[in-house]
C-alpha cells in the first residue's frame, strides 16, 4: 500500500470522524462524557 492510497483512506475516515463528531456535539454527548468522566474521577479519588 502506497502512501497516496493510505493518506486518501485516512481523509476519507478523518471526515466521517468530524462529521459524527460534530453529530454527536449537537446532540449533547459531549458535555454528558465529560461530565461522567468528572463525576468518576471525582469519585475514584476520594
Amino acid at each position: 500500500m502506497n502512501g497516496r492510497m493510505a493518506r486518501r483512506i485516512r481523509d476519507k475516515h478523518g471526515e466521517k470522524f468530524v462529521k459524527y463528531a460534530t453529530y454527536l456535539c449537537q446532540r449533547g454527548f459531549w458535555t454528558r462524557l465529560f461530565v461522567a468522566i468528572f463525576v468518576v474521577t471525582h469519585r475514584v479519588r476520594k
